[in-house]
């Protein structure tokens, strides 16, 4: 491996699905789909997970909506900062999309209100009060998230709770025809009408999706 050099992981195939609510039901309008709504689709003889990267809400029976999904399942590790510099998180999983992770860092130990944190690809911008993080990915397909050294990007202070989430992906499998997901597989909370109970919604059509690939090899 060559110094320097940065393993790519596990990449999330994404692509485009069009919502619409399900016939001859008794529900309330609107309908709210929240970000991390679950589909499922067959590949290969395998089921796959998409997942919403965004929210939405049909309005009527006659609504049409279009969202973007990522072939995956929303996972989240949690960690305690120990207020030390240069911090190094390692997350649970080996099948990590980085580019859906999302980092919030809470306020302070007695207030659990937390703000997303941005990733860099370097701290050399940064300084002792950004809220910046970096993603690294060893040979082992180890994810790692490393906050700065005090000077260099922000440490998180003793004692917060720093938490982590992201898409864990099957990779290349997750590439899949036109109208190859057929299904919606979440029910309450994501998916729901305005008294809060179940509703059916079906998917019109979904767009082919693209860019899932393995984890590179070492060899």
């Amino acid at each position: 491996r060559l110094i320097g050099y940065e393993m790519r992981g596990v990449a999330a195939a994404r692509g485009l699905v069009t919502l619409q609510p399900s016939p001859n039901q008794n529900i309330i309008y609107p309908i709210y789909i929240e970000k991390g709504a679950q589909l499922t689709s067959q590949n290969q003889n395998t089921s796959l997970v998409f997942t919403t990267t965004e929210s939405t809400v049909l309005s009527s029976i006659s609504d049409i909506k279009t969202v973007p999904v990522v072939q995956g399942i929303t996972t989240t590790d949690t960690f305690i900062s120990d207020g030390t510099t240069s911090q190094k998180f390692i997350l649970s999983s080996s099948r990590i999309d980085k580019e859906s992770i999302e980092v919030y860092v809470d306020n302070s130990p007695s207030d659990t209100g937390s703000l997303p944190w941005n990733k860099v690809s370097s701290f050399y911008q940064s300084n002792y009060t950004s809220k910046d993080y970096k993603v690294q990915v060893d040979e082992y397909n180890r994810t790692a998230i490393i906050f700065g050294d005090g000077q260099f990007g922000k440490v998180p202070a003793l004692n917060i709770t720093i938490t982590i989430k992201y898409i864990v992906s099957d990779g290349a499998l997750g590439n899949v025809g036109k109208d190859a997901i057929p299904q919606v597989s979440s029910g309450i909370p994501l998916v729901q009408d305005a008294t809060g109970n179940r509703a059916g919604v079906s998917i019109m059509t979904s767009s082919a999706t693209a860019g899932g690939a393995d984890a590179e090899s070492i060899e």
